[in-house]
């Protein structure tokens, strides 16, 4: 194991028997040379059983993948390298809705045809790629977001008319994960519970529809938190999830660090998250352009989630 940083000195530090370092190092990343402060907030988030999904740079190991069905040929290069070094991955497959919304000019009230063929085929290209590299993964089911009007200019932009049986973004993502269910109920669905932006009490009716219809086979996911900048937003939606399934773990769609700043603790064991947002440009106004800025920007990012996860905690 090539890890930059003593063993001993990193388990005392995170508070995780040594012996246990050692087992997850060799499981999760095999041979692979690994960043310090990477490793660290990998080793807090196993220990506190919450997964961070994102998509690292080229030749940096991390073991919970998000990839989106308009990145899914990115992957099999990452796995064809961590395979080589022995590491092991988790993936979700996200159903690209904001990437796909952004190639129109007028926003698309609806999923095209050109649209499902991509989603199915990406599906069953992560498909054999688990049976390849033996992981396991998760599906997004598409559905309508209501949180993007600061990007499309208005309000409730993926609502329908009031004369149809299913107006508003909620009730036009239930009927879309009916629908994807019912056509193949073996795939491993992530449930997006969609609700009215920043109305967290939305969610709560989304969650008690999709429990009475679908039960708990499947994980669900907040997915009105992608674009939410208040801390009370936030905080109640998860509490009201809680409420209405405390025995559920959940998943939460692209918060911005800020969350994991103010909000971490509500997380619980099982929990996850994903954010690709470590890209972005930081307080020089400068997105990573190349992979060494990739790698620069990933660490540093990795650095604040470990600070965040630990705050308050005695060293």
């Amino acid at each position: 194991m090539s890890v930059r940083i003593p063993i001993r000195a990193l388990a005392k530090e995170v508070g995780v028997p040594k012996s246990t370092v050692h087992e997850w190092i060799r499981k999760y990343f095999g041979s692979c040379s690994v960043d310090q402060h990477v490793l660290k907030a990998f080793i807090v988030l196993k220990k506190r059983g919450i997964k961070f999904y994102t998509l690292p740079p080229r030749n940096v190991p991390w073991p919970w993948i998000l990839v989106n069905i308009f990145t899914i040929n990115v992957l099999e290069n990452y796995l064809n390298y961590l395979r080589e070094a022995g590491g092991r991955v988790e993936v979700i497959l996200d159903a690209g809705v904001e990437y796909w919304r952004k190639r129109y000019c007028d926003i698309p009230l609806d999923y095209t045809d050109q649209y499902w063929n991509m989603f199915y085929e990406a599906i069953e290209k992560v498909n054999e790629l688990s049976k390849i590299h033996g992981f396991r993964y998760e599906v997004v089911v598409p559905d309508y977001p209501d949180d993007y009007s600061h990007v499309w200019g208005k309000r409730h932009a993926l609502w329908t008319e009031e004369s149809s049986d299913t107006p508003t973004n909620i009730d036009r993502t239930i009927q879309n994960i009916h629908r994807v269910i019912d056509n193949n109920k073996k795939i491993p669905w992530l449930i997006p519970v969609q609700g009215y932006e920043n109305t967290p009490q939305s969610i709560a009716y989304t969650l008690e529809d999709l429990l009475n219809t679908i039960g708990r086979r499947y994980r669900y996911a907040l997915a009105n938190l992608c674009t939410s900048k208040k801390t009370s937003v936030i905080i109640e939606t998860i509490r009201l999830a809680r409420e209405v399934c405390p025995q559920c773990s959940f998943h939460i769609f692209g918060p911005g660090l800020s969350f994991i700043k103010k909000t971490i603790n509500l997380l619980k064991y099982g929990d996850s998250w994903d954010s690709t947002a470590w890209t972005f440009p930081r307080g020089s106004g400068w997105s990573c352009k190349n992979n060494y800025e990739r790698f620069i920007y990933f660490v540093l990012y990795m650095k604040h989630v470990y600070e965040y996860l630990t705050q308050g905690e005695e060293r």
